[in-house]
């Protein structure tokens, strides 16, 4: 049995294969010791027990240091992808922002100098499902989805439809994670359509579920359709990251969230993990 001991006692983790234990233990282990970190978690598919093999790791970093941003790191320890998800100390010890809701209701503790994300995600297990919560989390999807709808607006106006058609989409997606908030399910990229069918029929909406795959083409893929976009995403992702090379001394003078973020995109190990999901997915049908 391989437990990680920390300052609230020690955490059990066998239901996590052999590989993912030993490698976070020597990870976990590693990032405690620097000064600036003062917790660390695991939320996602692992810590909820709905991941296959093809899932990432993700680990919440809690860090000391004054920012007021999340910014995201890749690692790929022994093939292992393992995201590293960083948010300031003070969104645990102060007013929680509904982004992390979820994560801090999922969390399966790993590290914790001070208890204060223990007494976090204490706090969040008690308010998550209340209905003023729900309606915090809701209401921060309404207004990112009223912005994206409201840039989709702009540039039809302009005669930019395909801008329009992007923003418009993005608005969307918002819109509709507030149907899963209702009904209290997890959202995740890799199973949004499926919680939001879910979502669909509690409410009694399954005509609008229906509408919205036709609205956006996804009704009648089939596996060819979905190898050929997977192919797509391929190339379109060799033409960014070449451009992000070619353009390195641009792209070191832009905001420290922005170059993180890119970063982030630019690694092959963010494609690998991202074909890799996508033929997961394909071949459950």
């Amino acid at each position: 049995m391989i437990l990680f001991k920390t300052s609230n006692g020690e955490r059990d983790l066998t239901r996590l294969p052999e590989k993912i234990r030993s490698i976070l233990e020597k990870l976990v282990q590693k990032l405690r010791e620097q000064e600036t970190v003062s917790g660390i978690g695991l939320f996602g598919s692992w810590s909820r027990g709905d991941a296959d093999p093809s899932s990432d790791v993700d680990l919440l970093i809690i860090d000391e240091r004054n920012f007021n941003y999340e910014y995201v790191d890749r690692l790929e320890p022994d093939g292992l992808l393992i995201d590293l998800n960083y948010i300031p100390k003070k969104w645990i010890t102060g007013p929680v922002p509904p982004e992390i809701d979820q994560r801090l209701h999922e969390l399966y503790i790993l590290y914790d100098r001070d208890w204060s994300l223990a007494n976090a995600k204490q706090w969040m297990s008690k308010a998550y499902r209340k209905p003023e919560r729900v309606d915090v989390r809701t209401e921060a999807y309404v207004v990112e989805s009223d912005i994206y709808l409201s840039r989709a607006t702009s540039a039809h106006a302009r005669g930019d439809f395909q801008s329009a058609c992007i923003f418009a989409g993005i608005g969307v997606e918002f819109m509709l994670k507030t149907l899963i908030e209702l009904n209290l399910l997890s959202i995740s990229n890799s199973r949004f359509i499926r919680a939001l069918e879910e979502s669909a029929e509690k409410l009694e909406m399954p005509k609008f579920f229906n509408d919205y795959l036709t609205t956006a083409r996804l009704s009648k893929l089939n596996h060819c359709d979905v190898e050929k976009k997977i192919g797509l995403l391929k190339d379109t992702w060799s033409d960014v990251t070449i451009f992000m090379r070619e353009h390195a001394s641009t792209l070191d003078s832009l905001h420290f969230t922005v170059k993180t973020m890119l970063g982030y995109y630019g690694k092959r190990s963010f494609l690998k993990g991202m074909v890799a999901r996508s033929c997961a997915l394909l071949d459950e049908g």
